[in-house]
């Protein structure tokens, strides 16, 4: 939440998956993302846990339609297996 701030919401998404919702530009969307990433990688040498982050990010203004949530949700889906497909700790968007 609180890198997301009061543009946008968080919520869990099955497992160990998060979805966020967040009213931006691309670039100020990329400059959060690469903020949470740090702050995660931060963390995780902070407390000797190792984890990654991987996210998918679809921004809506490239969009030709605004599909059903559940087909957008699929989209931003498979932008995160292609983040993690790709070495993780990093974020994709289309």
């Amino acid at each position: 939440k609180e890198a997301i701030g009061n543009k946008g919401v968080p919520g869990r998404w099955g497992g160990d998956e998060f979805v966020g919702i967040l009213k931006a530009s691309g670039e100020k969307v990329r400059e959060k993302l690469s903020e949470l990433s740090a702050a995660i990688h931060d963390a995780s040498a902070r407390k000797k846990i190792p984890f990654t982050v991987s996210i998918g990010c679809l921004d809506l203004s490239r969009q030709q339609d605004l599909s059903p949530l559940e087909d957008l949700v699929s989209l931003a889906d498979q932008l995160l297996y292609r983040s993690k497909g790709e070495g993780r700790n990093r974020f994709t968007i289309a």
